[in-house]
């Protein structure tokens, strides 16, 4: 069976970490939103990275060949459907909190 497009994305991220390393990617939802928490046990982000990304600026990227856009393009795609990126406190790696708001299938429109 070949791979969802989520799966070779994970993999792909997972190669820049030259020892392996691990993504997790859990959820939970509510009646009215749902919080994505996507993990990884790597070297975690680095503090001038969080600061940036805290104040809402792009910084140069720590890829090789990156912009440094990744976490604004992100955060401004959630921010547009009402909801928003977080960077969460751990212990080891990153860890980050995609919160999105559901659809009330009461609102929607009949066709």
């Amino acid at each position: 069976m070949p791979a969802c497009p989520t799966r070779k994305s994970c993999k792909e991220r997972c190669r820049g970490n030259a020892g392996g390393g691990t993504i997790t990617i859990d959820w939970i939802q509510d009646d009215s939103i749902a919080v994505v928490e996507v993990a990884d046990d790597g070297p975690g982000l680095p503090p001038q990275v969080a600061e940036e990304f805290c104040k809402n600026r792009s910084v140069g990227s720590t890829k090789l060949g990156g912009n440094g856009l990744g976490l604004l393009s992100a955060q401004a795609l959630l921010n547009r459907v009402g909801g928003r990126l977080d960077l969460a406190s751990s212990p080891i790696g990153t860890r980050w909190h995609l919160t999105m708001p559901l659809l009330d299938p009461s609102r929607q429109e009949s066709q």
